[in-house]
């Protein structure tokens, strides 16, 4: 069983809102807003009532996913166009991770062996960003190898959706999106 995730009801809009902030030189706005969503996640986690050891764990990583979103959403200088679709497709991916990171969360409190999975591991597309292409011979190899393990293991992926990645790691958004 694999599960695919979405973001949660509006984070993907208010992600994509903080790109169009920085474009518009709202560093501190962009920041502020990326920071709500993390705080947003984090009562998430809050309210699924973890165990103790359980809750530090997925804290710990959802605020290492936050630093990296604040990173993003706060960038030294406004990004020049050639990078905004990069940076929209980068901001966009975070509703998902975030997800994946909760989601495998709530199963593990139920007894299930969960992972959260980036399927930019092992979606590769083009670098068309925005509307990204998947390879699906090499994506069908690189799931291949990266699930089948996990599987033998007994664990249950629970993967991102419309992210992949180009050759060279950077993250993409699928066709469609």
């Amino acid at each position: 069983m694999v599960i695919i995730v979405s973001a949660m009801k509006g984070i993907t809009d208010r992600l994509l809102a903080i790109a169009r902030t920085l474009v518009a030189g709202c560093r501190t706005d962009a920041r502020r807003d990326a920071e709500d969503i993390l705080c947003s996640h984090l009562e998430v986690l809050r309210d699924l009532q973890l165990q103790s050891s359980d809750h530090q764990r997925v804290e710990k990583d959802l605020r290492r996913l936050g630093k990296d979103l604040l990173h993003d959403a706060s960038p030294e200088k406004q990004p020049c166009s050639a990078l905004r679709a990069a940076l929209q497709d980068r901001l966009a991916s975070y509703g998902e991770r975030f997800s994946a990171q909760l989601f495998s969360a709530a199963l593990a409190k139920y007894g299930l062996r969960a992972v959260p999975l980036n399927s930019s591991e092992f979606v590769l597309t083009c670098d068309t960003f925005r509307s990204a292409r998947p390879h699906m011979q090499e994506t069908r190899r690189r799931g291949r190898e990266l699930l089948l393990p996990l599987f033998d293991h007994g664990l249950i992926p629970v993967v991102t959706g419309f992210i992949g990645a180009t050759c060279d790691g950077r993250v993409t958004a699928a066709a469609g999106r």
